[in-house]
């Protein structure tokens, strides 16, 4: 029983301290700083623009991005290779597609996509240089953000349009 509680208490302690030290700008490695990234991209945050100058602006060095109308629809992302020096480092992640979206129209097509990130040293912080690609939504969020879409649609052809694209998504998950 203690062993369980000590076991629980590490993990929040653990996890409350990585919290506070992304929070504070405390260091963290390129490896954290990708992680990071492409969570904060799946759940949206690269299409909302509040989201993006709190959670996507510190990670990168570029100041901002098109509008997006294409997002792939990704079921999950995960790193697959790291190579760093002292400055430098190329990460690889790989994305679990299901999909994407163009505009108001959702495609379902399961791929495997292969991203190539750069992050340099940058006030000694690391940040991802390179590359400025398309977002990636998950599922959940873009089915989410259609639901809402539907709740103010009046036209009786576009509330079936929308039905139309969250039975797409519905597959995807």
């Amino acid at each position: 029983m203690i062993t369980k509680v000590a076991v629980a208490l590490f993990m929040i302690v653990f996890s409350f301290s990585s919290l506070i030290n992304i929070s504070l700008g405390v260091e963290i490695g390129p490896e954290e700083v990708v992680k990071k990234y492409y969570t904060v991209d799946l759940e949206g945050a690269r299409v909302d623009g509040k989201s993006y100058k709190a959670l996507v602006r510190p990670l990168i060095i570029w100041e901002n991005e098109p509008g997006w109308d294409f997002v792939f629809i990704t079921k999950k992302a995960y790193i697959s290779s790291i190579k760093k020096d002292a400055n430098k480092a190329s990460i690889e992640v790989r994305y679990e597609n299901a999909g994407f979206r163009n505009g108001e129209d959702v495609l379902s097509v399961d791929f495997i996509e292969v991203v190539s990130f750069t992050l340099i040293q940058k006030g000694g912080k690391w940040k991802i240089q390179a590359p400025l690609f398309y977002p990636h939504v998950s599922p959940v969020v873009l089915t989410r953000h259609y639901e809402q879409w539907l709740k103010k649609a009046t036209d009786k052809d576009t509330i079936q349009k929308i039905k139309n694209q969250l039975n797409v998504l519905k597959g995807m998950k």
